[in-house]
């Protein structure tokens, strides 16, 4: 028995129970033996790629600058008096930084395996 592989247990249905089979003498027979553990280079090259699942990353960066503005005015009064009015606005500024990473049964034998 291949120790990382959970047997479906005593309620599994004859389904289960056959795909449990199936699955564990592909591992066996297949996918586990030394001549498979590892891909060489024609094997790279000959091979369908869309057998190794797939895997994507991606990033990105995003910068907002938000700038201001002032206005003044100056009212004159008699007898050398004046009154000064000033409005404005505020000046912001974010970053940010965001990173994904996805896979769906990307698998190199022997090698790697993201599920």
């Amino acid at each position: 028995m291949i120790p990382s592989l959970k047997d479906p247990g005593e309620n599994a249905t004859d389904a289960e129970i056959a795909a449990y089979e199936a699955y564990k003498n592909y591992l066996a027979n297949e996918y586990l033996q030394l001549d498979n553990m590892y891909l060489t280079e024609d094997d790279i090259k000959n091979m369908d790629k869309s057998y190794l699942g797939s895997y994507s990353a991606s990033s990105g960066r995003s910068q907002l600058f938000t700038a201001g503005a002032n206005a003044t005015y100056k009212l004159e009064l008699p007898k050398d008096f004046s009154i000064d009015f000033m409005v404005g606005t505020e000046l912001k500024m974010s970053q940010g930084l965001s990173m994904s990473n996805y896979g769906e049964d990307f698998i190199i034998p022997g090698t790697y395996s993201l599920r």
